[in-house]
């Protein structure tokens, strides 16, 4: 049985998903230096030779590989900027310093960076609710004290 070939993007797709794990591992902050996400961003480079050893470069497009690499430097932005949104409540305004903390923490449990939008909740009391996806995150008085009522109910 013949090996289907791989167009370009899905070589892009398929060298990201294997060097995502490394990149997670990274971690690398929105504020570190740019000596530091150069120097990041070239170990993550250097993984990437071995991998493209397994691109059919027998394509009669000259311009193949530069297309896989441009799907991966997709992906790679997707990744690092984060196409998620992570949806705060907060029981009171943050200022910016607290907002960064708080993205650099979720960047940590979600392996990347996220956008948030942040709205203000006083019925929660204190503390936040965040929702990624299906992921919630209640740190909340309000949800605290739900919690109490139904381990009371029962």
């Amino acid at each position: 049985m013949a090996k289907k070939k791989l167009n370009a993007k899905q070589h892009g797709q398929l060298l990201f998903a294997e060097n995502r794990s490394f990149l997670k591992n990274l971690q690398i902050s929105k504020k570190a230096s740019p000596l530091a996400i150069i120097s990041a961003a070239t170990l993550a480079a250097f993984r990437l030779f071995p991998l493209l050893s397994r691109v059919n470069l027998e394509k009669k497009d000259p311009r193949f590989l530069e297309k896989v690499l441009k799907e991966y430097e997709r992906l790679l932005k997707k990744w690092y900027l984060g196409e998620d949104i992570a949806l705060v409540q907060t029981a009171v305004p943050l200022t910016l310093e607290e907002e960064e903390e708080l993205g650099e923490k979720l960047a940590k449990i979600f392996g990347r960076y996220l956008k948030m939008e942040i709205d203000v909740n006083p019925n929660l009391i204190g503390g936040a609710m965040i929702k990624v996806g299906d992921k919630i995150i209640d740190r909340s008085i309000l949800g605290k004290l739900k919690k109490l009522q139904e381990h009371i109910v029962k």
